[in-house]
């Protein structure tokens, strides 16, 4: 299913107790989601954290053909991530939201759950890079021992 088709579903959600920039917000970032939910796409930012890429450079990288790439690509241009700009017959990409890192930060925190056990039989969770994930694991180790 398209990105297209699937913000045509957000309309017919039951939000309509909100004023129109709260729903428009939230379709907006439900985009950035949908987007951000591929991990070929999540490779992409990780690359470019470092550099800029062409599009070529970063297909032969991730072992993926130049159309899926620029598709990928595409999409995270769509939604603001990258920036993608034409030089000669290469088109560069370049990271426009660093702060994206964070996020994934916070998912690998959480989906990773680090959770250790201890001696006497205990789950502790181990730190976490923010203190939001620290709670959500804590509460998360609670209800898997309740």
């Amino acid at each position: 299913m398209s990105i297209g088709n699937l913000d045509k579903v957000s309309k017919y959600c039951n939000i309509q107790c909100m004023n129109q920039n709260k729903i428009e917000q939230f379709e907006d970032m439900a985009k950035l989601f949908r987007v951000l939910g591929h991990p070929a796409r999540l490779a992409m930012i990780e690359e470019l954290s470092e550099r800029s890429w062409c599009v070529c450079e970063i297909a032969a990288h991730l072992g993926l053909t130049n159309p899926t790439a620029s598709k990928h690509l595409s999409l995270l241009k769509s939604v603001g991530v990258i920036e993608m700009q034409k030089e000669g017959t290469q088109v560069n990409c370049t990271l426009t939201m660093p702060c994206i890192f964070q996020m994934m930060a916070c998912a690998t925190q959480f989906t990773s759950i680090g959770v250790e056990v201890t001696k006497s039989k205990e789950f502790v969770a181990k730190p976490a890079e923010c203190a939001a994930c620290s709670n959500q694991i804590e509460n998360k180790i609670k209800t898997i021992i309740s």
